[in-house]
């Protein structure tokens, strides 16, 4: 059975109203195999990516995934999570941060997001 937009309403809501521990979370486990730094502008700069991942997501379950679902011929240069990867990426190469280290924090993105849902179910 394919979630409603109803259904995922909880979803949103938790994305966001939970951004400050999903970056707190977020920089904990980076900080376990990256030297981040410190400081207020440096949690900011994780809170924005939060942000924008988390209005990436809750843009595309409005739009383009409301069921989860890829389906052939689907086009991802509309997608707003793909669009969102790709730009950051494009903006953390250009600091020097090579793709693979960026697919690695990656990871830790969903560890947080699912550690937050954990906890909530």
């Amino acid at each position: 059975m394919n979630p409603s937009l109803n259904e995922m309403s909880p979803l949103r809501e938790l994305l966001k109203t939970h951004e400050d521990w999903l970056m707190k979370r977020l920089l904990h486990y980076a900080k376990r195999v990256i030297d981040i730094g410190d400081g207020a502008s440096v949690e900011e700069a994780w809170r924005r990516c939060v942000r924008g991942l988390s209005g990436a997501l809750i843009k595309g379950l409005k739009t383009r995934y409301p069921d989860f679902e890829f389906r052939q011929g689907d086009h991802f240069r509309d997608d707003p999570l793909c669009a969102f990867m790709v730009n950051t990426a494009a903006r953390h190469r250009e600091r020097g941060i090579s793709l693979e280290m960026f697919q690695g924090l990656f990871i830790y993105y969903k560890e947080a997001w699912l550690s937050k849902l954990q906890k909530v179910l």
